[in-house]
C-alpha cells in the first residue's frame, strides 16, 4: 500500500469520525500531537536534512504562525509532554505566574496565551478538534514527506481471513 493509503487508513479517515462523540475529543487531541511532530520533523529532514530541537521549534512556531516565539516551546511541554507522558496536560509558570491550561471547542486551532483576571493566572487554551483538522491539513500541504522518515515508517494493515 502507498504511504497515502496508509495514512488515510491510520489517521485521515478515522480522526474526524471521533467527533460525532464530544468525549472522543482528547483522544483526536493526543493523536494529533504526534502526527504535528511527525509532520514537522519530516518536512525538516527532507527540505534541511536536519531536525533539531531548536529547529523544530522555530518551524513550529513558523508554521503555527505564532509571534510570541516562547508561546510553543511552552504549549509542547505543557500539552504534548504532560498528556504523552502523563495524560494530563502540564502546569508551568510565565512571568511568576502559574500557566494552566484550557480547552475548548470554541478555542482556536492554534495554541493561544490568554490571562484569567479572576484567577491571577495565564492560560495556553486550544480548541481539541480545530488542532486536530489543522494538523490533519498540513499533510495535504505536503504529502511528498508522508512516509519520509525511515526509522518510522507507516505500518501496513491486513484483513484477517475468515
Amino acid at each position: 500500500m502507498t504511504a497515502h493509503k496508509l495514512f488515510k487508513l491510520w489517521f485521515e479517515d478515522p480522526l474526524p469520525k471521533l467527533e460525532s462523540s464530544p468525549e472522543n475529543a482528547f483522544l483526536a487531541f493526543m493523536a494529533s500531537f504526534a502526527l504535528f511532530e511527525r509532520f514537522i520533523k519530516s518536512k525538516l529532514k527532507k527540505d534541511t536534512g536536519s531536525a533539531t530541537k531548536d529547529e523544530f521549534e522555530a518551524e513550529a512556531t513558523r508554521v503555527l504562525s505564532l509571534t510570541d516565539p516562547n508561546l510553543f516551546p511552552q504549549f509542547w511541554d505543557m500539552y504534548r509532554n504532560g498528556i504523552a507522558h502523563f495524560l494530563q496536560p502540564k502546569l508551568l509558570k510565565k512571568d511568576g505566574l502559574r500557566l494552566a491550561w484550557e480547552i475548548d471547542a470554541n478555542f482556536g486551532e492554534v495554541p493561544e496565551y490568554f490571562y484569567r483576571k479572576t484567577k491571577n493566572d495565564w492560560v495556553i487554551r486550544i480548541s481539541p478538534w480545530k488542532w486536530s483538522k489543522f494538523t490533519l491539513a498540513l499533510w495535504k500541504t505536503r504529502p511528498d514527506v508522508l512516509d519520509y522518515l525511515a526509522q518510522f515508517p507507516f505500518g501496513e494493515i491486513y484483513e484477517e481471513e475468515a
